[in-house]
């Protein structure tokens, strides 16, 4: 039965499906700590870049609250992590470098297309008044 302590932690590269795995976590009745949370909550950006530049340390207060940690930041500090919840699941996407890149390119693609698209709208309401 899912808890307000981590029991699960997915680590896996940054990508666009760690929505869709966080999404899996809440129909499972876990609740994610993703990146998400991270900009949703205050402070939280702020702790981590601390604790990215080595002036702070992960503790557990970090993630009360939460059933399961997806992507990263947590999933940089793994080995922490184990130490902090070691009779938690650990999830290991091992992803092919090739894959990964594939990946990276068609959401470029896609973002470069929704950018493209953002301003031929801007520029047909040009014209319109509101």
């Amino acid at each position: 039965m899912p808890t307000n302590t981590p029991l699960v932690v997915w680590l896996g590269l940054p990508q666009a499906e760690a929505y869709s795995i966080s999404q899996t976590f809440r129909i499972l009745g876990y609740t994610p700590y993703d990146i998400i949370e991270i900009f949703n909550n205050k402070g939280q950006s702020q702790r981590w870049i601390d604790i990215l530049l080595g002036r702070a340390r992960l503790k557990k207060d970090l993630f009360e609250g939460y059933g399961a940690l997806v992507c990263t930041p947590p999933a940089s500090f793994h080995a922490e992590l184990l130490a902090l919840y070691p009779d938690a699941k650990f999830i290991v996407e091992d992803m092919d470098v090739m894959d990964y890149y594939r990946r990276y390119k068609r959401i470029s693609r896609v973002k470069k297309f929704l950018g493209s698209l953002k301003i031929i709208v801007e520029c047909l309401n040009l014209g319109k008044t509101v």
